[in-house]
């Protein structure tokens, strides 16, 4: 069954998206909220910003992350087992210090009490 379209409707979306078209970006209210939230002024938010990769700091564990990543998503390259032992080589040989959540630690004392229980109990 075909149905008929509404004129009123389509010349509502018509008007609404030239009205739309029409407002200033800049005179948002909420785009005012959020740089105002943000604490960019106007000079701010027109000029372009650094590139998308400009706080990247390219390690090698982040580099092989992100192959065993796109290894895994993908199924391109099969170079996941390959990615994840470079990422352990460069978390070891990285000159960085090494920073573990408590969390972590008490995750890794927790499953070390596991191992410890699973071997002594009969």
């Amino acid at each position: 069954m075909h149905r008929r379209r509404d004129p009123i409707i389509e010349h509502a979306t018509t008007v609404a998206y030239q009205a739309l078209a029409a407002a200033s970006l800049r005179e948002s209210r909420w785009v005012t909220h959020v740089q105002a939230r943000g604490g960019l002024r106007d000079s701010d938010a027109s000029s372009p910003g650094p590139g998308l990769f400009a706080g990247v700091q390219w390690t090698v564990p982040f580099v092989a992350f992100v192959a065993y990543i796109l290894a895994i998503t993908t199924y391109r390259l099969p170079i996941g087992s390959v990615a994840i032992i470079a990422g352990l080589a460069g978390l070891l040989l990285q000159s960085e210090p090494r920073r573990f959540p408590g969390m972590l630690a008490w995750f890794a004392a927790f499953i070390l009490w596991c191992a410890i229980g699973y071997v002594a109990s009969p």
